[in-house]
């Protein structure tokens, strides 16, 4: 699994729409999707994204844990 894939599965789990994510960000719904959907995230953008999503680092790496396989 990927970051991307993670904060996807972060943000089902705290019941966040794809399109109060992105107005979170200042972004289209459909480019947050793209986000979701990339091979990789880039550094500087994930601490806005665990922002926007409520969250941070070690709820995003229980996540990761959880869905490692």
């Amino acid at each position: 699994m990927t970051p991307s894939s993670w904060i996807k599965r972060l943000r089902v789990h705290k019941e966040f729409k794809q399109s109060t994510v992105a107005q979170r960000l200042g972004i289209t719904q459909q480019a947050y999707s793209k986000l979701e959907n990339a091979d990789w995230v880039a550094k500087g953008r994930l601490p806005l994204i665990l922002e926007a999503l409520e969250s941070n680092p070690e709820e995003l790496r229980r996540i990761a844990e959880l869905f490692k396989y």
